[in-house]
């Protein structure tokens, strides 16, 4: 069985490492953009199971724009799409979710609910757990290897 692919889209790389060393532990096959156009590329090229995109990256493209024209195109709509945030406002959620966003994730978060969120929707030798499904709340145990948090800055832009 081929590996599942995430494809992991911040700004900042120390971000982008961690995840991609949490989840390279776990078995996925991790690729990185730092863009929003990078990620549109490496999702045209060879289009990954999952995507973790960053909602404000610098310039250029911004992640819900990403969501969008994933969302919007028949080849790549049904890639999940988990948007990473350290904006708790409602109005951001709901941007998210309007966005195509499949599911959302706020920074700072800790190595197990990233796990969590990606085995719901890209799991190892398995299809992806509907988010509504009772046994979406009952995720396997988890070996928990780096935490995110000590690889993310505290002050973002």
């Amino acid at each position: 069985m081929d590996k599942i692919r995430i494809l992991i889209v911040d700004d900042e790389s120390s971000l982008r490492l961690g995840v991609k060393n949490i989840l390279s532990d776990e078995g996925y096959e991790v690729e990185e953009a730092q863009t929003g156009e990078e990620a549109i590329d490496k999702v045209r090229a060879a289009a990954p199971n999952l995507v973790l995109q960053d909602v404000n990256m610098g310039a250029g493209m911004k992640g819900f724009d990403v969501c969008r024209r994933i969302k919007a195109n028949p080849k790549t709509r049904q890639i999940g799409v988990v948007m990473l945030t350290a904006d708790a406002e409602k109005g951001t959620v709901v941007e998210c979710m309007e966005a195509g966003a499949d599911d959302y994730l706020l920074k700072p978060y800790d190595s197990a609910k990233l796990l969590e969120k990606v085995r719901k929707m890209a799991p190892v030798g398995g299809e992806a757990e509907k988010l509504e499904s009772p046994e979406a709340d009952s995720a396997p145990p988890m070996k928990i290897k780096k935490p995110v948090a000590s690889v993310m800055r505290t002050n973002r832009r």
